[in-house]
């Protein structure tokens, strides 16, 4: 008993990807919906804005270890599986808002607005969203913005930097 050949149609990834409806995507200064209108949706993630510079806020800092995103993933996964408002209602996601004018966070406005866009100079800080961080991982936070129901991953703090020790 042979087997006859048949040719099998498989989308090319394009084809796929111009059937989906993504969310636009950020533009530095573009306002995008409130906390309240994604209240109900599960976060979708995007690495456009991650920061890459070693530092240690960086997700390829000196600190991060490969078992850091392993943990990160499984974190992803799980908070995938809620909504915005549960992970902001329940303490276990430590997810809030940070306040850069806090005098207990360690980062500055003008580092977040680098993070935006490549021309800080031309940028109005009162256009910024709003950035926010959740628990990834023992002491580790992610911080970064949400636009249009897509959360945008900046910073990886594995040591909780951004705000200062008590």
């Amino acid at each position: 008993m042979g087997r006859k050949n048949k040719t099998r149609s498989v989308p090319t990834p394009k084809v796929g990807a111009a059937k989906t409806s993504l969310p636009p995507a950020y533009t530095p200064g573009e306002q995008g919906l409130t906390f309240r209108e994604i209240g109900e949706q599960p976060p979708v993630f995007s690495f456009r804005y991650l920061s890459l510079g070693k530092s240690n806020r960086c997700f390829n800092g000196t600190e991060v270890a490969t078992r850091d995103f392993i943990a990160l993933f499984e974190k992803l996964k799980s908070i995938s599986a809620k909504s915005y408002r549960e992970l902001s209602v329940n303490p276990y996601f430590r997810f809030h808002r940070i306040d850069l004018k806090d005098p207990r966070v360690c980062l500055s406005q003008t580092e977040y607005i680098r993070m935006l866009t490549k021309q800080p100079d031309k940028f109005d800080p009162d256009q910024a969203p709003p950035l926010y961080q959740f628990d990834a991982f023992k002491e580790a936070r992610c911080a970064g913005f949400l636009y249009m129901g897509v959360f945008y991953l900046i910073w990886l703090d594995r040591g909780h930097n951004i705000y200062k020790r008590k």
